[in-house]
């Protein structure tokens, strides 16, 4: 069943099969800095996935700095 977006509540994600499954729904990602929650970046796609960094709009972040959101 699909779920319209505006009724699902945010979710932080931080696993591979997460981080997977959000690239292949091509799911819009929000980044925040886990230090003060400070909004990086509120609407990319994930381009990459390695184990220390997501690419999203051409950018890494660093999964250890960062908090992502779907």
């Amino acid at each position: 069943m699909f779920l319209n977006r505006k009724y699902q509540k945010p979710k932080v994600i931080t696993h591979d099969v997460e981080f997977h499954t959000a690239a292949l729904n091509k799911q819009v990602v929000a980044v925040y800095m886990k230090t003060n929650l400070e909004l990086i970046e509120h609407d990319g796609l994930i381009e990459d996935i390695s184990a220390d960094a997501i690419k999203i709009k051409g950018n890494y972040f660093m999964r250890e700095n960062c908090e992502f959101w779907i």
